[in-house]
């Protein structure tokens, strides 16, 4: 009898869920038991992978198990963050951005367009190419001299 694609499919995808890790063949419990490497039993928290003899014995086991850390580690992926979009960027997040980076302390009371022309001056970007042309602020230079906070 002959399958389908999709019973060969399922069927497949049953194999891989069953299917013990070459790599590292064996997980090791908490008390010291031995099982096989497959992930519905790799996910749970109380086991760690096993590297050592499957025939030993339990003292042996137990001192390995001792000899792990407490908790795994969760490896964070290192991926760069965002650079600061002054486009999607709040009023308060554009003064504390422009204080953080630029150590120019800008008055938070001032219209948002003003306070985004100054942060694109200190940037060194042009106002009407990061916001258009139809968003015109009187001149940024300006903006930037009349915004300093008071003090």
């Amino acid at each position: 009898m002959a399958f389908d694609e999709a019973t060969e499919e399922r069927a497949a995808a049953f194999r891989a869920k069953k299917r013990q890790n070459s790599a590292i063949p064996w997980l090791i419990r908490t008390d010291g038991m031995i099982f096989p490497n497959v992930p519905l039993i790799a996910k749970k928290p109380n086991f760690r992978p096993y590297r050592g003899d499957p025939g030993a014995p339990l003292e042996e086991r137990l001192a390995y198990v001792q000899g792990l850390p407490g908790k795994r580690r969760v490896v964070v992926d290192a991926a760069e963050p965002e650079p600061f979009n002054i486009t999607k960027a709040t009023k308060d997040e554009l003064v504390q951005f422009a204080m953080d980076e630029y150590s120019e302390p800008i008055d938070p009371e001032a219209h948002i367009n003003k306070v985004r022309a100054v942060v694109c001056t200190l940037a060194g970007l042009d106002y009407n190419e990061v916001f258009g042309p139809g968003r015109r602020v009187a001149s940024a230079t300006d903006a930037a001299a009349g915004l300093q906070a008071p003090g």
